[in-house]
């Protein structure tokens, strides 16, 4: 049985991993390469942010992306870890739902104006979010 998000425990992505390794990792495969890119952006990372966190370069993740390099386990895991996915959803394992681009975008944009807002002192923070709720109440009248 594959967990849902819900019921999944980060501290098993590695051998959550080398279960999926059963499922074919070819290189070349731009279906793996076509959802990280998805789960990637709608985390609201760059290629760049990605690779740094991976410890690896922003050439290789879009390698990746392409589906020229093959996604190895521990790559794979940790990927997975970061984007707060399972390895199953980069790997097409089970049932995940696709991200529009268009969603994907408005997600990066949202995420990005997020993590300014909470770098704010709360006080700023407060007035920032009551600021949102009357705009939002505006425009749903």
């Amino acid at each position: 049985m594959i967990p849902t998000r819900e019921q999944f425990d980060f501290e098993d992505f590695y051998d959550m991993a080398k279960k999926a390794q059963a499922v074919e990792l070819e290189a070349g495969n731009p279906e793996y390469g076509a959802r990280l890119a998805q789960f990637r952006k709608a985390a609201g990372l760059s290629q760049l942010e990605l690779g740094n966190r991976l410890g690896i370069a922003q050439s290789i993740i879009s390698r990746y992306e392409k589906g020229e390099r093959r996604l190895y386990d521990d790559v794979l895991a940790q990927a997975a870890k970061i984007l707060e996915v399972t390895p199953n959803d980069i790997l097409g394992v089970g049932a995940c739902k696709p991200v529009a681009p268009e969603t994907a975008a408005l997600t990066k944009r949202l995420v990005r104006h997020l993590k300014k807002i909470e770098s704010l002192p709360r006080r700023a923070q407060d007035k920032v979010i009551a600021s949102i709720e009357l705009a939002l109440k505006g425009a749903t009248n």
